[in-house]
C-alpha cells in the first residue's frame, strides 16, 4: 500500500474511489471491489482516504476491463433472489441420502472401528445420482436467455451470470457468502459506519481474509440423518448411526470448483 499527501492528489494523476468510479461508469463500490481484487492496486493518503492512481485505472482499461461485472447487491450485502434458493438441490439430495442402506455389517463394522461407541457416523459414498442433481446446468432457450435448474424462470445471463451456474454451483455461492457476511459481522472493525459489502470490498487482506473463511466453512457443508439401529448380538443396545453427506465430496475436483465459485460468488 502506498500513502499519499492529499494536498498532491490532483496535481499527481491520483483519484479518489468516486473519481475512478466516474471514469468506469460505475458506483464506488465496484471501484473498491476491483482494488480488493488486486485488478487496480490499493493505496491509501496519509489521512486514510482510498486512492485509485490513474495510470493504473487507463491500464486495467486498456487491457479489457476484466472482471468488470458487479454482482448484484441490495441493502449492503449481495442480493438473494430465487437463484439463491437451494432448497430444491438440497431436498433432492435428502431424499437421496434417505434412500443409503445401512446395513447391519456396516454398523458392526463402525462400531469396532469408532471405538465401541453406540453414536456412529457413517461417511456416504457419492452415487451418479447426486453428481447429476449437483450437475444441473441452466437450459437455454431459443431467446438466449437460461432457465436455471430447480426455477421457473427466464433469466438474462449477460445480466445475471450466476444463471449459467449449476443446481450445485449456486449452493456454494450462497453459503460462501453467508460465511463471510458472518465472518465480517463477527470481526472488529475500523471501518465502523460501513456497510457488510464495504466492510468485505475495504482492503485486498480485509477481502482475502473473509473469502478464505468462507471457503474453510464451506468445506464443512453436510445433510444429515439420524437413524436408530439394534443388532442381535446387542438386544438392549441401541445405536445412533449418524449419514452424513459432505457436499464437498460431490465435485470431482472441490479445489478447483470452489476456486471457480468464489469468482463469481464475490
Amino acid at each position: 500500500m502506498n500513502a499519499t499527501d492529499p494536498t498532491v492528489q490532483k496535481t499527481t494523476g491520483i483519484l479518489t474511489v468516486p473519481e475512478a468510479a466516474e471514469v468506469l461508469r460505475a458506483r464506488p463500490i465496484a471501484v473498491s471491489r476491483l482494488v480488493a481484487l488486486g485488478l487496480l492496486a490499493y493505496n491509501r493518503s496519509a489521512d486514510g482516504v482510498p486512492l485509485v492512481i490513474e495510470g493504473d485505472l487507463q491500464r486495467y482499461l486498456g487491457a479489457g476491463s476484466r472482471n468488470m461485472a458487479m454482482p448484484s447487491y441490495d441493502g449492503g450485502w449481495f442480493r438473494t433472489d430465487s437463484l439463491s434458493d437451494s432448497a430444491p438441490l438440497v431436498k433432492k439430495l435428502r431424499e437421496f441420502l434417505a434412500e443409503v442402506e445401512v446395513t447391519d455389517d456396516h454398523v458392526r463394522e463402525m462400531y469396532e472401528k469408532q471405538g465401541k461407541t453406540s453414536y456412529l457416523t457413517a461417511g456416504i459414498r457419492i452415487t451418479p445420482a447426486m453428481r447429476d442433481a449437483y450437475n444441473a446446468g441452466a437450459k437455454t432457450q431459443a431467446d438466449g436467455k437460461v432457465r436455471p435448474s430447480g426455477t421457473w424462470m427466464s433469466v438474462d445471463p449477460a445480466k445475471d451470470p450466476l444463471a449459467t451456474l449449476s443446481a450445485g454451483q449456486r449452493y456454494f455461492v450462497a453459503a460462501l457468502r453467508e460465511h463471510a457476511k458472518r465472518y465480517i459481522d463477527r470481526k472488529p472493525s475500523e471501518t465502523i459506519g460501513l456497510s457488510p459489502i464495504e466492510r468485505l470490498y475495504a482492503s485486498p487482506d480485509a477481502f482475502q481474509a473473509a473469502v478464505l473463511n468462507a471457503v474453510k466453512q464451506a468445506r464443512s457443508e453436510r445433510i444429515v440423518q439420524t437413524e436408530w439401529r439394534m443388532l442381535p448380538e446387542f438386544p438392549h443396545k441401541k445405536f445412533s448411526v449418524r449419514k452424513e453427506l459432505r457436499f464437498a465430496d460431490i465435485p470431482s475436483d472441490f479445489e478447483n470448483e470452489i476456486a471457480f465459485i468464489g469468482s463469481k460468488a464475490f
